[in-house]
């Protein structure tokens, strides 16, 4: 049998998917990319499980510093462990976006269950994260399957190792500094590794994605060899493209961005 990363028998394999993505869909994932073909079942963590009191508002990335809640994590042992009862095989749990946060209504803060995350963090278990669209869940799965060195794919392709950024105005440049320094601890252990970061990004105030993201990317991000800026939005598109289709940007193509722009130029190192 293939070994999945760092995994070993018995482990999950965690898959976050978007809601509507099934289960064909994600054993498809696995045999094709991964050339994995030893699963047993692929598994859904349920609404219910975790109880609906570790659900709690959230606008900023999952801190994987914060104190465990040893009351969830006792949960998630016991719900684990019914599940490796009765299997021998590696297993697939593959939790939908939904069930591990939801956006509210006028998407200024996300609805989370960081213990889940922070728990399946703590086992180092392999994580694939499934990009089906942009969505603005993608900030938080990506963190926990960034933090274990995941292979991100989208539907169609296969891509390198890709750090998702957290681009919500109110924790942007925090976000930037953070994913800086966990960049280079992740080159200086993955030298061969083919870093870049995604940006996902939907317009969250009148001014939309130059005047919330592109301020100090510049300055965050000249480690990385590109970055790729997906999403949509007239405010963003009409000023840098025509289209709606995906593209790349080295940082020093955004650097002449923000000095045209003129805004911000004084915030470039020259």
């Amino acid at each position: 049998m293939t070994k999945f990363f760092h995994g070993e028998m018995k482990d999950p394999i965690i898959v976050l998917a978007k809601q509507r993505s099934g289960t064909n869909f994600i054993r498809g994932i696995m045999s094709s990319t991964f050339d994995y073909k030893d699963l047993d079942e692929c598994f859904i963590i349920q609404r219910s499980a975790p109880p609906h009191s570790f659900v709690h508002m959230s606008s900023t990335l999952i801190n994987y510093s914060n104190v465990i809640d040893r009351q969830a994590f006792d949960v998630f042992d016991s719900y684990f462990s019914k599940i490796f009862e009765n299997f021998s095989r590696n297993i697939i749990v593959d939790i939908k976006y939904n069930h591990a946060f939801v956006c509210n209504e006028a998407n200024q803060g996300i609805e989370s269950v960081p213990s889940l995350l922070t728990y399946i963090y703590s086992k180092n278990w392999p994580v694939v994260h499934v990009i089906r669209e942009n969505i603005i869940a993608s900030f938080i799965s990506g963190k926990i399957a960034e933090m274990n060195g995941v292979f991100h794919h989208r539907v169609g392709e296969k891509v390198p190792v890709i750090f998702p950024i957290e681009i919500n105005p109110i924790s942007l440049i925090d976000s930037l500094e953070r994913r800086d320094a966990e960049i280079k601890s992740f080159k200086s252990y993955h030298k061969d590794a083919d870093v870049g970061c995604t940006i996902y990004y939907e317009e969250f105030s009148k001014d939309g994605f130059l005047n919330t993201a592109l301020r100090p990317i510049s300055q965050m991000l000249r480690n990385t060899k590109n970055v790729t800026i997906e999403g949509w939005g007239p405010a963003f598109h009409n000023k840098i493209i025509k289209d709606y289709r995906d593209f790349t940007l080295n940082w020093k193509e955004i650097e002449n961005i923000i000095l045209k722009d003129g805004r911000w130029s004084h915030l470039i190192d020259t």
